[in-house]
């Protein structure tokens, strides 16, 4: 396709609802003109296409609330009975314990594969 406009592109395509994750977060495909590139490499040859963002570690609780409010957590992003885990372990947990940090970070996909 690139070699037909001449210019590389990046494409982003909405999968089949084939699986209740692909709905819940309404996942995108990307596509690059050339199959060699990866999308980080690509996005940092054009300023200002993607912009990230920091959190201060302060606002963690309070964008977690806000979140929460707009029924994105990890029961409905992980449709299943790892994401519904994780949910109801950072719900029930006080604010002050805090989970230690790679425990934290773990998606319930990881705790699946920690599994088998």
């Amino acid at each position: 396709m690139e070699r037909e406009s001449g210019h590389p592109f990046l494409m982003f395509l909405e999968p089949p609802s084939l699986d209740q994750r692909i709905v819940q977060q309404s996942a995108l495909f990307s596509l690059l003109s050339n199959p060699v590139d990866d999308l980080e490499t690509w996005l940092g040859q054009y300023d200002g296409a993607a912009r990230r963002v920091h959190l201060p570690a302060e606002l963690k609780w309070e964008v977690r609330d806000r979140l929460d409010q707009a029924n994105v957590t990890e029961r409905t992003l992980f449709p299943d009975l790892g994401g519904l885990g994780q949910w109801l372990r950072r719900y029930y947990r006080r604010r002050g314990d805090e989970m230690p940090e790679q425990e934290e970070d773990r998606t319930p996909e990881d705790e699946r594969n920690r599994h088998r």
